[in-house]
């Protein structure tokens, strides 16, 4: 069905586009591009504006009618009862779940990026300033190990990554 959907949009994008380009060159020329078209001239209607109409029309049509679809990635690995795949998506949900344990996180952001034999985990937090962030981003990435390792069985990992992106104040003015 799928495939049926494709075809009938090419379909009318190439009829619409060619209607339209025939009346704008009809229109424009000297030619008898008009009495191919069956006589859209005849009368007062100049078949310049439909023409450019539907041009536009075609135009709009590829533009916006065909939707971009996110990839979704997984990652899979072979076990004994068969292969199992996980969405890199909920492999971040799972450890975002983390941030509870570090009250001095005000926002923590996980990306997943899988390779070909494992994983690379990207971390962007905002953290509360204080004199321990070096050694909570260390924390933080030894605990994200530990919770892909015993919690999923994930333990092809290259590195994690925290980025921090802002230092925010103890006590902030409201």
């Amino acid at each position: 069905m799928n495939m049926l959907h494709i075809m009938a949009r090419c379909l009318l994008v190439i009829c619409t586009g060619t209607m339209g380009v025939l009346l704008v060159l009809g229109s424009v020329s000297g030619h008898d591009w008009l009495g191919m078209l069956g006589g859209l001239a005849v009368g007062q209607v100049t078949p310049l504006w439909p023409g450019l109409f539907l041009v536009a029309l075609t135009v709009l049509f590829v533009l916006t009618g065909f939707q971009r679809r996110n990839k979704v990635r997984f990652l899979s690995f072979e076990k004994e009862g068969g292969r199992v795949s996980i969405s890199t998506d909920a492999i971040a949900d799972y450890i975002g779940k983390v941030e509870r344990e570090f009250p001095s996180i005000i926002e923590m952001k996980t990306q997943v990026i899988p390779k070909r034999s494992n994983i690379d985990v990207g971390i962007t937090v905002r953290i509360r300033a204080g004199p321990q962030i070096h050694e909570i981003c260390e924390v933080l990435q030894q605990r994200v190990k530990e919770v892909l390792s015993s919690g999923l069985g994930i333990a092809q990992m290259n590195r994690v990554e925290v980025n921090v992106v802002e230092i925010s104040s103890e006590h902030k003015a409201e």
